[in-house]
């Protein structure tokens, strides 16, 4: 399933998105449904970005989770203007080039 297939993501979500992709590798979408299961964001190492994929979460729900391919999505938004600063301050920007390609988590 495609980006474009589904409304805007805010650029704090896709923010949150990318860091469970460093964060867990080819087990993110695995980490993120385990958080939003239970609710605990600090179980998987996420807790910075615990309100974010809990908004994703809540907009789209958990089959778009189950259908969505991050890498794809990833990869099709690393263009769009990133925000600069969350409430933790400037985030480090994952490299296009490796990291999120060939991700079908």
């Amino acid at each position: 399933m495609k980006a474009k297939e589904y409304p805007q993501l805010k650029p704090e979500h896709l923010e949150a998105l990318r860091a469970a992709v460093r964060i867990h590798g080819t087990k993110a979408k695995e980490a993120i449904n385990q958080a939003w299961l239970d609710g605990n964001y600090r179980k998987q190492s996420l807790e910075s970005h615990g309100w974010k994929l809990q908004q994703i979460r809540n907009q789209f729900g958990p089959t778009w989770l189950h259908n969505i391919n991050l890498g794809e999505l990833l990869s099709e938004t690393s263009n769009e203007p990133e925000k600069a600063k969350t409430a933790e301050g400037p985030q480090p920007q994952i490299e296009d080039e490796g990291e999120s390609e060939g991700i079908s988590v």
